[in-house]
């Protein structure tokens, strides 16, 4: 993985680390991409490897799962449904696929999506 995260509470610390890691970047040859690099406070919330995290009044960090996640999976659920109606693609392997995104899915607070997307499943079946 090439994605990383600093947590600071001192802004100008933080740029200061950001200044050193673009420097050894470039000894490197490589750059940071600027449209994703970003500081902000935790209050923003931020996407971090598929997930948003936040952070409530009292401190609890809410992590669940970006909508994107969640519409690319059902696109590609609907297509591989259409492939195995077809006989393309066992339904077992399709049932693994999803099995492994659930999975990946429930380490966010997601449980009303994930039942959502059990019917959503289930239906593409009838």
């Amino acid at each position: 993985m090439d994605d990383i995260l600093i947590l600071h509470n001192d802004y100008n610390e933080l740029c200061n680390i950001l200044t050193q890691i673009e420097n050894e970047l470039i000894k490197i040859k490589l750059n940071i991409n600027k449209k994703k690099t970003h500081i902000k406070t935790l209050r923003d919330g931020f996407l971090f490897l598929g997930f948003i995290y936040r952070i409530t009044n009292s401190g609890k960090i809410i992590k669940s799962l970006n909508g994107d996640n969640v519409k690319h999976e059902k696109r590609k659920l609907k297509k591989m449904v259409k492939k195995s109606k077809l006989g393309l693609i066992a339904k077992s392997k399709i049932d693994e696929c999803y099995r492994c995104w659930k999975e990946n899915a429930s380490f966010g607070n997601s449980y009303k999506l994930l039942k959502r997307m059990d019917n959503y499943y289930e239906s593409l079946w009838r």
